[in-house]
């Protein structure tokens, strides 16, 4: 205002000359060009403010809707009809299952924002349970370099020790020595999405991904072959015969469908494998964190982990005569949960807990039934989850897997 006035002042004195006007002009240009410079940078300020303001309110809603499904998980079905937060008309619950895994899915949305979670659900570790063998009526025997960390439930109510030529015995378990039940506990049986939508091999070129939020995508192999492909998310991989995944695949929260599955060598991902007869894991075969070997099989079915590969999860061998086998070679390491209902063989590690109704153990001279030779269980921190894996069990839910 004072500029326009002294502005005034100069033409009404006409003090002003034509050389000074167009200075006057540009300066009064400059002077609205900031000003509007200004009046702009605060409204982008008030917008970017506004607009934290917001996700940081969807964040706070996801935490406490996540906090809510973490707590009522065991005990509410329907965890969209239970939920009291606020804002219930802008949120979304959605509880089912992945494969194995438990499921629970959320969306919470504000104005034009919008956060959507899907978590997969596991359970706190809560009993120090090293080893479970079923009572069979045959005494357990262990050899060698053993070491148990954490209790061990065995038949007869103890073990014994078996020796072989040139092979000192020291065991050292660091628990309880418990006796069995004569029955392992029921495991979980796995399901399969019904509803999904077809997708052609050849339109998947490289690579393919499925938010967990849309429908199931599901890619049939008719070679028995899948290799430099790169599959993740909500996707479902089948084939009606036997299945060979290369070490060049990449796939990631991703279901496999089919009868026999053999994974080659470097193969590094995050899966659960589904099926009826056998799976393989060739040498240096990294699964990570919550994968799942699953065969369950009428008569025999058999899992084969060979050595230098690791396991994040869970292997789980199951038939309907107990007539299952997993073989775990040397330098093989398992984290997690490792259940069989038939024969095991373990010769690798294994952090976690094993359940299973016989241990086996041979060598070039002479077989072990119910018997183990350098058996190693390292026990893992009380707050590492597991999965859910047995029906009816109910302990204190915990995340194992947040996908955005």
């Amino acid at each position: 205002m004072k500029m326009w006035k002294r502005f005034g002042i100069l033409l009404k004195k006409r003090k002003t000359s034509a050389k000074s006007l167009p200075y006057v002009i540009l300066t009064l240009i400059l002077v609205g060009i900031v000003l509007s410079s200004i009046v702009l940078m605060v409204g982008y300020f008030y917008k970017i403010t506004n607009v934290f303001e917001n996700q940081n309110s969807l964040i706070d809603k996801a935490k406490s809707i996540r906090n809510f499904c973490i707590a009522n998980y065991q005990t509410q079905s329907d965890l969209q009809k239970n939920y009291e937060g606020d804002s219930f008309e802008k949120s979304t619950i959605k509880k089912n299952n992945w494969g194995i895994l438990d499921k629970v899915q959320f969306k919470v949305w504000n104005k034009n924002d919008t956060l959507n979670e899907t978590l997969f659900i596991g359970e706190k570790r809560s009993e120090k349970r090293a080893l479970y063998i079923s009572n069979n009526n045959k005494q357990l025997k262990l050899g060698g370099e053993t070491v148990i960390q954490g209790n061990i439930y065995v038949p007869m109510k103890n073990f014994d020790e078996f020796y072989i030529p040139q092979k000192k015995n020291d065991i050292k378990i660091a628990g309880n020595v418990k006796q069995s039940s004569e029955r392992l506990p029921k495991i979980k049986d796995f399901s399969i999405a019904e509803n999904f939508e077809p997708v052609d091999l050849s339109n998947l070129s490289s690579g393919y991904s499925n938010n967990f939020f849309a429908t199931v995508k599901k890619v049939v192999i008719y070679d028995g072959v899948l290799e430099n492909l790169k599959i993740e998310g909500n996707m479902i991989v089948e084939s009606f015969k036997k299945l060979v995944i290369k070490g060049n695949t990449v796939l990631k929260d991703v279901i496999i469908v089919a009868p026999e599955v053999i994974i080659e060598n470097n193969f590094i991902g995050t899966i659960q494998v589904l099926s009826t007869k056998k799976i393989t894991i060739k040498r240096n075969v990294t699964l990570k964190f919550p994968s799942v070997l699953y065969v369950k099989s009428k008569k025999e079915g058999a899992i084969i982990i060979d050595e230098e590969s690791v396991i994040l999860g869970a292997v789980i061998g199951v038939s309907q005569e107990n007539k299952s086998e997993i073989n775990i070679k040397e330098n093989a390491k398992i984290v997690g949960d490792l259940y069989c209902t038939g024969s095991l063989t373990f010769k690798g590690k294994m952090f976690g807990s094993i359940m299973a109704n016989e241990l086996y153990f041979n060598t070039n001279e002479s077989e072990y039934r119910n018997a183990a030779l350098d058996l190693k269980i390292f026990d893992l921190p009380e707050f590492t989850p597991q999965l859910t894996l047995f029906e009816g069990h109910k302990t204190t839910p915990r995340i194992l897997k947040c996908i955005n």
